[in-house]
């Protein structure tokens, strides 16, 4: 099993989303394809507060095969994105365009 590690982009997202008051809960050590981290905030688009999985990537980075059996078992509907920028989450939960 290799070590569970964080895409070199993670720190500064998390950075980002936190300081536009949404919360950044770090689960890339959870493993089995799960998730690098859960985003929890308010969503301008559906005036809701909303949990979204985010699974981190730089610019150039695939999943791995236990990222996309995660992806592809999750629900089709279901709030799962994966993110390259802090803007990926900032649009999701619509506050940029």
């Amino acid at each position: 099993m290799s070590a569970k590690r964080t895409d070199g982009n993670q720190a500064q997202i998390a950075r980002e989303l936190r300081a536009v008051g949404l919360a950044f809960y770090d689960t890339h050590e959870v493993g089995q394809g799960f998730p690098d981290g859960v985003v929890v905030g308010y969503n301008q688009r559906t005036g809701t507060v909303d949990a979204l999985l985010v699974e981190i990537k730089t610019a150039r980075g695939k999943l791995t095969d236990a990222e996309i059996e995660f992806h592809n078992e999750f629900p089709s509907d279901g709030p799962l994105i994966v993110a390259r920028c802090a803007e990926d989450v900032l649009r999701w939960f619509g506050l940029i365009r």
